[in-house]
């Protein structure tokens, strides 16, 4: 028999309170809840006062707990899900938040702009002036002797205009005007200019292809059935009385023997698997996690294949 923690043997008292008073509010006997979930009155009676140490393994509790919870008219799945199968997952810590990168900053983007109202700030040049030159200062530019204006400058007179000069110029003119005259004369006339001739570019029409025909579409590609994977055959036998079994998996024996009132038994196999029963009617048998139904009747002898086939 199992050995629940403190944590299971608490949840599986608030449970057992909880379906014994549902029944009794709806005025049913644990006989008639035995009868109809094929749990055995005593695995029932344990259930309702919290007793494990008649129980079987937690996985098989929360069995009992489903179907017992369906027939009181309680949703059975949500039920059993109160009853923890381990409690020994240590929860996950949270890892820390990572702390941001450092951000750096450029001190010329962030300096303050100059204030238009304050005063210039002089910095020293990189080229000195040399220690011997003079700075002229106020007192030095107005002690500088202002410049005199020579002798020839102050006694400087307009010159006459002379009236041989205009008529020589005259003179001039008119013999260069009648020389250029002469020459433009006896020049061969310059042939009229005839704009270049200009060929066109000839355009040859290319043939254009037909608008009849068009591009054959691509073959699209059937999509390919997608195959199921196959799943393994489990089958969890509950024993309501003593009963003889034989049971064979993918074609070999696993067990065969005689299991007492109120076992237990999970067997997996990847094909197949047959179970021949001396009690048929005392073995209740769960195929791949749903509702356990008897073999046959009681004191019958029966062979069930699992999967049935087809």
């Amino acid at each position: 028999m199992s050995k629940l923690d403190p944590i299971q043997l608490e949840q599986l008292k608030e449970i057992g309170v909880h379906l014994h008073q549902t029944r009794e509010q709806q005025s049913k006997s644990l006989e008639e809840v035995a009868a109809k979930t094929f749990i055995p009155l005593r695995l029932l009676q344990a259930i309702e006062i919290g007793q494990a140490t008649v129980l079987p393994e937690p996985i098989f509790i929360q069995g009992f707990i489903r179907r017992y919870g369906d027939v009181v008219g309680l949703d059975g799945i949500a039920l059993s899900k109160q009853f923890s199968l381990d409690t020994t997952a240590v929860p996950v810590k949270p890892e820390p938040p990572k702390a941001p990168p450092p951000q750096f900053t450029d001190r010329r983007a962030i300096a303050p702009a100059p204030d238009p109202g304050s005063k210039p700030v002089y910095t020293q040049t990189l080229n000195p002036a040399p220690i011997n030159q003079q700075i002229d200062s106020p007192n030095t530019v107005n002690s500088r002797p202002k410049q005199q204006p020579t002798h020839s400058e102050s006694t400087r007179t307009p010159t006459r205009f002379n009236p041989l000069y205009a008529l020589y110029g005259l003179a001039g003119i008119t013999i260069m005007g009648g020389a250029i005259f002469l020459i433009s004369q006896f020049s061969p006339q310059s042939s009229e200019s005839t704009p270049p001739e200009t060929f066109a570019p000839s355009v040859v029409d290319s043939p254009s292809a037909p608008a009849d025909s068009q591009p054959e579409p691509s073959p699209v590609a059937s999509p390919q059935p997608s195959v199921a994977p196959s799943s393994d055959i489990e089958v969890s036998v509950d024993l309501a009385d003593e009963s003889w079994l034989r049971v064979t998996v993918d074609g070999e024996i696993q067990y065969e023997g005689i299991l007492p009132q109120g076992e237990q038994r999970t067997w997996t196999a990847k094909e197949q698997l047959i179970i021949r029963a001396g009690n048929a009617g005392a073995v209740l048998a769960s195929f791949n996690g749903a509702t356990p139904q008897p073999l046959g009747n009681q004191g019958a002898v029966a062979t069930v294949t699992f999967p049935e086939a087809e």
